[in-house]
């Protein structure tokens, strides 16, 4: 517990406010800390500018008591919301679908509509356009060594990285690349891919050769 003398007048005249709100209001929470009945009736008695006069002397003690523990987790807990909405803002100004976006930060689509429009003066509707082959075969390099070297951060956070890497593409594009090989139910859970390899998949010119797991053989998809 950290405890702090309290010397501002400001905070001394919030702190007498509380305790004689809590007279008229919480007697119960005060008798039952050992305070005498009658001096909590006094101070409901007490007129208002005896209360802050009273304030002002420096002789009577006014501490309040942390607990370190509990402040540094608020401390923590604040840190973390600001990021998240450091990064919802960074999703939609960089080109996130809402889909994304509401996979990303658990919201509903009208509220992530409701962000595009607030942050957007225009948007660009429909799907986005696929890099060129060679270009995306960079892009899965890229988001291969960042899953593996940031195993424990969210994927919303691996995302903004391989953004800073492909800054010209927006986001919503870079999210289909990472899941152009997931089933069609899967799209958009960048499953496979958030792992630390792709299971195999290399690319050959223009073509994308494909492991398969449990199966001998290899198919090849051609990307236009």
């Amino acid at each position: 517990m950290i405890k702090l003398n309290v010397k501002d007048a400001a905070i001394r005249v919030l702190i007498i406010e509380s305790l004689l709100d809590q007279a008229d209001n919480d007697t119960a929470s005060l008798l039952s800390q050992g305070i005498d009945s009658e001096w909590v009736e006094n101070l409901r008695n007490l007129s208002s500018r005896d209360a802050l006069r009273a304030s002002h002397f420096q002789n009577v003690t006014m501490e309040v008591t942390l607990n370190e523990k509990q402040l540094s987790h608020a401390f923590a807990q604040a840190a973390d919301e600001r990021r998240v909405r450091q990064l919802k803002e960074y999703f939609v100004r960089h080109g996130a679908s809402v889909s994304m976006i509401c996979k990303m930060f658990k919201m509903s689509s009208k509220e992530a509509k409701a962000a595009k429009q607030l942050l957007l003066s225009e948007q660009r509707l429909g799907r986005p356009p696929m890099p060129s082959p060679y270009e995306r075969e960079d892009i899965h390099d890229s988001w291969d060594k960042i899953v593996k070297t940031n195993q424990n951060s969210p994927i919303r956070e691996k995302i903004v990285l391989l953004h800073k890497i492909f800054p010209s593409h927006t986001l919503a594009t870079l999210w289909l690349v990472i899941n152009e090989f997931e089933p069609f139910g899967n799209q958009g859970m960048a499953t496979k891919n958030d792992q630390s390899s792709q299971q195999g998949t290399k690319w050959d010119g223009g073509s994308c050769v494909h492991k398969l797991v449990n199966l001998s053989k290899r198919t090849t998809s051609n990307i236009s």
